[in-house]
C-alpha cells in the first residue's frame, strides 16, 4: 500500500523506526512511498511481493550486508539487508 509522506513518517515513528524516518525524508517531493504488509508485521519496502509468504518453496540468499547509519558512525546501530531470490515452483 501507499502512503503520503506525512501519513508514511506518522507509520514509521509509530513503529519507532527512526531509520526510515530519515530514509522518507532523503526521498525525493514525489516519490511512491510505498509498504508491504504481512499479518501485523508492516515495513517500508519497494517490493514487488507475494500475496503470502506461503507460496515460497525454497529461497537463496544472494548476499547480506550491513553498513553503519551516516549519522551514528561512533554506535554500534547497523541497518542490514538480505538479498534473497526465490523460483515459483510449478
Amino acid at each position: 500500500f501507499e502512503l503520503p509522506r506525512a501519513e508514511a513518517i506518522k507509520l514509521m515513528k509509530k513503529f519507532k523506526e527512526k531509520y526510515k524516518v530519515e530514509l522518507i525524508n532523503d526521498l525525493p517531493e514525489d516519490a511512491v512511498i510505498s509498504f508491504y504488509k504481512q499479518g501485523t508485521f508492516t515495513d517500508l519496502c519497494r517490493g514487488p511481493h507475494l500475496p503470502s509468504t506461503g507460496k515460497i518453496k525454497a529461497f537463496k540468499l544472494t548476499s547480506l550486508t550491513g553498513a553503519f547509519c551516516a549519522f551514528s558512525l561512533l554506535s554500534i546501530n547497523t541497518l542490514s539487508n538480505g538479498m534473497p531470490l526465490s523460483f515459483a515452483v510449478c
